[in-house]
């Protein structure tokens, strides 16, 4: 009997569905059914086979064939480089662009390419295949006991599935961690519920599949989702489970490294043989210990060339920037941050075939600390190549934002947009997605507004007149690891007050309280308890940051208030036992009447702090209560020696006379 086969097919970018489609796999061939997993753009065109079970066989000696394997991306000098072939490109040089007493690293690398056959244009986008630290590498494999330096061979299990992309024959167990499993991502549910099939342990399998149950979510979402805990770390918390992980199964468990888009910062025409990206260092603080960290841009941040000649693979794409080929068509250009990286790009390439019309809108927070490329702009300024409009939002008191200066510089880019139909450029990280209070100043401008046209002073006037329609864009520019802002990305305040207190939604994005508790008062009732992300649109359950909120309220509070005591009509019965009889003495003559009203004995004045003092010992355990009981009882007897020690004293003297006289 033919046994049905079963082809799943998935589509994604984050690995989402790619992890949804391999969990609908592994459940088909549980039930006996043949199953192919493979993605929507291979399967039409070439057949490929997304890799399911492989066989390690470990080999003690290297065969002499597939030592030429090893040198992986070696590319061919006529074929441009790609994902399957990348380029390993020399880093030239790694240097922080950012000021020391700047809270970001931002670092400007730069790649020899002479020896490849890339070439790239302005608005092209670079992709990066990052690695694991060597720290990382070496404590997995200590977790697992394998020998990194041990050569194995991929055998599958199936037929028709192919080898692994980007993965040589024979591969060894330090380059399969290192290059190819992302042990630093954060795991999945599927990550959980294959892991508790393979544990022995009887503890760590119980707490595994709750993590991969549906009742367990909430709980897998504060253990793993919000702290940002990486694959690594949890196989640390599951050590009897990750000892007994047969290798056999790494490559179902642990998914590969996605390579890293960044935007071409150089032109071809300006530094011939090179490539230069701006990286912006991702580090960020959850309630782990270790700071998170990007993968990428902190394994590049760590490249240092001056000690040794360091490769990167990379190869090149297209981009969605599309920039016009008649010199005589002015740019707006608005890169706030990092995101003027592709923007110089396009500068480079203008002025080189001598194109004017340049307008460039930036902004950062300092001057002195991450103005990036400040003297390259003020030369261009000067030469009249370009316009630059500068916002510092940090220098004086009332902040200042690049739409502030679009609105402030508003007839002069209506003018060029209706007149000279100029193109509108807007760059900036996925991550932190731009407002859309940058595009207000265009909605605001009038079109009628022909009379004003005159730019402003600060501004430069257009040397060309050119005839085309507008063009908005929005380019990614760097990788998206992480929540690593330090203020709010709704109302630009910097996080530490209660106010602007850091509150950490479901999907990763961050907001501060306060624009917290204004998208909960615009919540829908058909949405009650749930709050919609501004960022990303993904809805976020808000009961578990609720009760959070409620903990940290009650730690912050000095303790339980004592009610108002209430005097009651009914006569009060004493307790059993002798702590119940000075129970009903306590509530006698203390709790009977105000507070401070009555005392130990209804003669004595009784202080309301050491009324006060005796509530909260009292109800802080039945301890305390026996010991407030004590203290009361004792404040008692002290107080009737009080009373009557004078009288004691007088009798005595009295005696002694007596005694004397006779």
């Amino acid at each position: 009997m033919q046994v049905p086969q079963l082809l799943v097919l998935f589509g994604s970018q984050t690995g989402t569905a790619q992890d949804e489609a391999e969990r609908l796999g592994r459940e088909a061939r549980r039930r006996r059914l043949g199953c192919r997993v493979q993605a929507l753009d291979s399967y039409a065109v070439v057949r490929l086979g997304l890799p399911s079970k492989f066989i390690f066989e470990f080999v003690h000696e290297v065969p002499s064939v597939g030592t030429e394997g090893l040198k992986l991306a070696s590319s061919d000098p006529q074929r441009p480089p790609s994902e399957l072939q990348p380029f390993l490109a020399p880093v030239i040089t790694n240097q922080r662009v950012t000021g020391p007493q700047h809270f970001q690293d931002v670092r400007l690398i730069e790649f020899d390419i002479t020896d490849s056959s890339i070439s790239y244009a302005a608005g092209d986008v670079v992709s990066i295949m990052p690695s694991n630290s060597e720290t990382h590498t070496q404590q997995f494999c200590r977790l697992l006991g394998l020998d990194p330096k041990q050569f194995f061979l991929l055998t599958p299990r199936e037929p028709g599935v192919p080898h692994p992309p980007g993965l040589p024959q024979p591969c060894t167990v330090s380059h399969l961690v290192s290059r190819y499993l992302d042990i630093a991502s954060v795991p999945r549910r599927s990550f959980f519920e294959l892991l508790a099939c393979l544990s022995p342990h009887g503890l760590e399998r119980e707490k595994l599949l709750e993590f991969s149950s549906a009742r367990g979510q909430e709980e897998l979402w504060e253990y793993c989702n919000r702290p940002r805990r990486t694959i690594l770390e949890v196989l640390c918390d599951f050590p009897h489970t990750a000892a007994a992980i047969p290798p056999d199964y790494l490559l179902d468990l642990i998914p590969r490294i996605r390579p890293r888009a960044f935007s071409i910062a150089s032109s071809l025409l300006a530094h011939p043989g090179r490539l230069q990206i701006l990286v912006a260092v991702v580090q960020y603080q959850t309630r782990l210990k270790e700071p998170r960290r990007g993968l990428c841009s902190s394994w590049l941040a760590s490249l240092n060339p001056e000690q040794g000649p360091v490769q990167v693979p990379l190869w090149v794409r297209p981009g969605s920037l599309m920039f016009p080929e008649t010199p005589d068509t002015p740019i707006i250009m608005v890169g706030p941050g990092t995101g003027v990286a592709p923007f110089r790009a396009a500068i480079q390439e203008r002025v080189a075939h001598s194109q004017t019309g340049n307008f460039l809108f930036f902004g950062c927070r300092k001057r002195d600390q991450d103005f990036y490329w400040q003297t390259e702009w003020q030369e261009l300024e000067k030469k009249g190549c370009l316009t630059l409009v500068t916002a510092f939002s940090r220098e004086q008191e009332q902040k200042v934002y690049v739409q502030h200066r679009l609105r402030e510089l508003g007839p002069l880019v209506w003018e060029l947009l209706d007149r000279h139909g100029a193109h509108f450029y807007l760059a900036g990280s996925p991550c932190t997605p731009l407002s859309p209070e940058l595009l207000d100043p265009l909605h605001q401008l009038p079109a009628d507004e022909e009379d004003n046209l005159s730019p402003p002073q600060d501004a430069r006037a257009p040397d060309s007149k050119p005839e085309l329609e507008a063009l908005s864009t929005v380019e990614e520019q760097e990788e998206c690891e992480g929540q690593a802002e330090e203020e709010c990305p709704i109302c630009t305040e910097p996080y530490g007050s209660d106010e602007q207190h850091q509150a950490l939604l479901n999907c990763g994005h961050s907001l501060c309280v306060g624009c917290l508790h204004q998208l909960l008062g615009i919540t829908p009732r058909a949405d009650l308890g749930r709050v919609c992300c501004p960022l990303c649109r993904q809805k976020t359950p808000m009961l578990e940051w609720e009760i959070c909120q409620l903990q940290e309220e009650l730690l912050r509070a000095d303790g339980p208030q004592r009610p108002v005591p209430i005097a009651s009509t009914t006569p009060l019965r004493p307790g059993p036992g002798p702590w119940g009889s000075l129970e009903h003495r306590y509530h006698l003559r203390f709790l009977a009447g105000p507070v401070g009203g009555r005392s130990c004995l209804p003669f004595l004045p009784c202080p309301p702090s050491l009324s006060t003092w005796l509530w909260t010992l009292r109800e802080r355990g039945p301890c305390a209560r026996r010991l407030s009981l004590l203290s009361l009882l004792a404040l008692e007897l002290l107080g009737l020696v009080l009373i009557f020690m004078p009288l004691m004293l007088l009798g005595v003297f009295f005696m002694l006379l007596d005694r004397s006289s006779h």
